[in-house]
């Protein structure tokens, strides 16, 4: 499979790069040749499809970015659920789930099947939060400290 770069640099415009001129209200042209030079992404997931086309860089309109998230002390799904529906309301462009408490599978998926917009996530959290992890970090630390 062939990256976006790849594909205009043979002269191929996919249909969501024109879309995504036209709504960023940019001559289609200035979009490829920065996308191409890598001063604008298009946030673009071949498995899963989203809402709208969103760019992000030079010369485009800004973005809002809405972080939501479970921690140590709020699990609660349903919370993390309406702070969503409510950033989709007011115009979120792309959301990021920085949970790190509950399960986190559970909570990434749920936040992704009601997620029409590009949504992040930080693989690292679900992986610093296992147990054994953090159980290694506090061997090694000991390890350092005790050593002459």
């Amino acid at each position: 499979m062939r990256s976006i770069i790849d594909e205009l640099k043979r002269g191929r415009i996919p249909s969501f790069i024109k879309t995504a001129a036209h709504e960023e209200g940019v001559h289609l042209n200035y979009l490829i040749k920065n996308i191409v030079r890598g001063r604008i992404v298009i946030l673009r997931n071949n498995v899963r499809q989203v809402s709208r086309v969103c760019c992000i860089g030079k010369g485009l309109t800004p973005k809002i970015n809405v972080n939501i998230g479970t921690s140590t002390d709020e699990r609660d799904l349903k919370d993390e659920l309406v702070k969503l529906k409510t950033a989709l309301k007011y115009g979120a462009d792309t959301v990021m789930d920085l949970s790190v408490g509950g399960d986190l599978r559970f909570v990434r998926e749920k936040i992704l099947q009601k997620c029409p917009v590009p949504l992040g996530t930080v693989p690292l959290y679900e992986f610093t939060s296992n147990k054994k992890f953090c159980e290694l970090c506090l061997i090694s630390s000991v390890i350092k400290t005790s050593r002459p």
